[in-house]
């Protein structure tokens, strides 16, 4: 009985369609082409190069320092370094509430002390990154949109 339905060829068709289709879904689903479009990322990625993005890595692990990430922002797609894992502190530099630079954690203190007293609008910025959240950066950091601008995500 089987045999014969795998000799038809309605069913071999079939079988094939769905198979397909199946798979092209879980494939979607799973991981998805995406191409790299802009500076900010290189010279690690450049500008047109198509990567493979895993799409259901991050329902299984916890980010890490160090990963490249894609993610969606005010509806544009962005593709950034991870500089602190959620819970990680950092310390940086801020002058009239913008960032200037970061700072090693190590430094922080040192930075303090040596900034001139008369310039009261350059202060070290120390915190902790939220637990659901991620402070990124990208790799050509003059040419980068990233968490500098718009906070942890």
């Amino acid at each position: 009985m089987f045999g014969q339905m795998l000799e038809n060829p309605i069913f071999r068709r079939w079988s094939a369609i769905t198979g397909l289709a199946g798979g092209l879904f879980g494939f979607g689903n799973l991981c998805s082409p995406t191409v790299v479009d802009g500076v900010s990322m290189e010279p690690t990625l450049q500008k047109g190069q198509m990567v493979w993005v895993d799409r259901f890595h991050y329902r299984t692990a916890r980010p890490q320092r160090g990963e490249v990430i894609v993610f969606r922002h005010q509806g544009e797609i962005y593709m950034k370094r991870i500089y602190r894992a959620p819970g990680e502190r950092l310390s940086y530099i801020a002058s009239n509430g913008s960032f200037v630079r970061l700072v090693r954690d190590s430094q922080a203190d040192t930075v303090r002390k040596d900034l001139v007293n008369g310039l009261s609008a350059i202060n070290v910025v120390q915190m902790q990154v939220p637990q659901d959240s991620v402070w990124v950066l990208g790799d050509n950091f003059d040419q980068s949109l990233d968490s500098r601008e718009f906070g942890a995500i």
